[in-house]
C-alpha cells in the first residue's frame, strides 16, 4: 500500500487520509513513493507510486503510477480574458481599447506560498507559437515586473497585453513564472494555458470580442453557381453578415450583405449565382460595432466551365466586342452581362446570335475597369474577364 498523511500547521495527521494499493499480487506496489512535482499544472502536488514487480506485457516488467493531488477533480481552465479595464470579461462588452486588452491567469503553487507573476506569448492570426514543440518554449512576448505571493489557495494575476496592432486577431497563451527564491523544487514555470475557446478550436477567437460564434460554414457547387451556408449561435443585435469572394485567397470582395436573426440558432444561405472561371474563395465576416469574426475559407473550382473567346480584350467603350463560347448556336438568343468586381450587375442586355455562331455587340459605356462579362442562356450558362477601357 502507499499511504498520504495531511499536513496542518500542528503537524502530520495520526492516522492516514488516503491510500491505494495495487490489484495485483506480488508487484511490490509501495516499495517506492515519492512526490512527483506538478504533473497535470493545477497547482496541486501529486504523488508517484512504484511497483517494480507488476506484470504487463512483460513478467516483472515493473510500472509507476501518478496520483494527482486534486482527487481526479480536473484541469481548471485558468486563462480568462478581459477588456483593457481588467474587469469586464470580454465576451460581454464591445472592445473599446484598441491597442489594449487585459488577461487573468489563476496561479496557485503545489509547495505552498510561493511567489510568481504571469508570463506571456501573443502571435497574430495565421502565426504558430513559439517551440518545437510548442509545450517546451520558454520564450515570451512580456511579463509581469514583479512576484506576488500566491498563497495558500492560489489567485488570479492580472495585466494588460498589448494587441497584434495591424492583424485582424491577437492569440495568447499564459504561464506563471516561480521566484527562484521560493521554488526550492527547481521548478521555474507552470504549463502554458490558453483561453477556453482556443482550445475548443475557435482559431477566430483571439484578444477580440465576437459578435457571434460560427458554428459550420459550407460552400458546395449547385448547377454553375455557389451555394454558401453558414450556421451561427449567441448573435448579438445588430450582426451583419459580410458575404465575402476572392480569386487567390488572399484578396477579399464584399459580395452581399445578410443582417442576423439574432436568435439561439441560425442558418443562413446565399447563392452566388456567378462565380469566376477558375478558383473561387469564400468566407464569411460577422461584424458589429467595434468586433467582427471570421469563418474558415473555403474553395470551389469552375474550371470545367467553357471558356469564353473575347476580342478585342481589353475591350474599348461604343466600339465592337466579338464574344464565341462552344455553346453558342446560331440564332440563338443570349442574355449578356457585365458583372463589377464586387459582384454587381453594371449592364445587361439580350442580343441574338448571328448565323455564324457569334454574339456581337458594341461594349455600353461603362466606368473603365475589370468586369465579369456573363453570357447566359435557357440551358447554360459561362463567364470570363474583360478589361473595359474608355474611348
Amino acid at each position: 500500500r502507499a499511504f498520504v498523511y495531511y499536513g496542518s500547521s500542528t503537524g502530520l495527521s495520526a492516522t492516514a487520509n488516503w491510500t491505494a494499493e495495487s490489484n495485483q499480487a506480488d508487484a511490490y506496489f509501495g516499495y517506492s513513493v515519492g512526490s512527483a512535482g506538478d504533473v497535470n499544472g493545477d497547482g496541486y502536488s501529486d504523488v508517484i507510486v512504484g511497483a517494480y514487480y507488476f506484470d504487463s506485457v512483460q513478467t516483472d516488467e515493473g510500472r509507476a503510477f501518478i496520483y494527482y493531488g486534486n482527487n481526479n477533480g480536473g484541469l481548471r481552465n485558468n486563462l480568462r480574458l478581459y477588456n483593457a479595464d481588467l474587469v469586464t470579461p470580454i465576451q460581454q462588452s464591445n472592445m473599446n481599447d484598441p491597442n489594449l486588452f487585459g488577461a487573468g491567469l489563476y496561479a496557485k503553487s503545489f509547495i505552498g506560498k510561493q511567489k510568481g507573476k504571469m508570463a506571456w506569448e501573443t502571435v497574430w492570426n495565421g502565426q504558430p507559437f513559439s517551440g518545437n514543440p510548442i509545450t517546451n518554449s520558454v520564450l515570451t512576448t512580456g511579463s509581469q515586473t514583479s512576484f506576488d505571493t500566491l498563497g495558500l489557495v492560489g489567485k488570479e494575476l492580472k495585466n494588460q497585453i498589448a494587441k497584434q496592432v495591424g492583424h485582424r486577431a491577437t492569440y495568447i497563451r499564459a504561464r506563471v513564472k516561480y521566484d527562484l527564491v521560493t521554488a526550492i523544487t527547481g521548478q521555474v514555470y507552470g504549463p502554458w494555458r490558453y483561453p477556453e475557446s482556443f482550445l475548443r478550436g475557435k482559431r477566430d477567437i483571439g484578444a477580440v470580442a465576437l459578435p457571434v460564434k460560427f458554428i459550420s460554414f459550407t460552400a458546395v457547387k449547385q448547377n454553375n453557381s455557389a451555394l454558401l451556408k453558414w450556421i451561427t449561435t449567441d448573435e448579438e443585435q445588430g450582426v451583419l453578415f459580410e458575404v465575402q469572394h476572392s480569386t487567390d485567397g488572399i484578396n477579399f470582395n464584399t459580395l452581399a450583405v445578410v443582417p442576423g436573426h439574432n436568435q439561439t440558432r441560425n442558418e443562413y444561405e446565399w447563392l452566388h449565382v456567378y462565380p469566376v472561371k477558375g478558383n473561387n474563395f469564400y468566407r464569411i465576416r460577422a461584424i458589429e460595432n467595434q468586433k467582427e469574426a471570421y469563418t474558415a475559407i473555403r474553395k470551389l473550382n469552375f474550371s470545367e466551365a467553357a471558356s469564353i473567346s473575347i476580342y478585342p480584350n481589353p475591350a474599348v467603350t461604343r466600339q465592337a466586342l466579338i464574344i464565341k463560347n462552344v455553346f453558342i448556336k446560331a440564332n440563338q438568343p443570349v442574355n449578356i452581362s457585365f458583372i463589377s468586381s464586387t459582384g454587381q450587375l453594371i449592364w445587361q442586355k439580350e442580343i441574338m446570335v448571328t448565323v455564324d455562331g457569334k454574339a456581337v455587340l458594341n461594349v455600353p459605356a461603362i466606368p473603365a475597369g475589370t468586369y465579369l462579362l456573363l453570357l447566359q442562356a435557357e440551358q447554360w450558362k459561362s463567364s470570363e474577364k474583360v478589361v473595359v477601357v474608355a474611348r
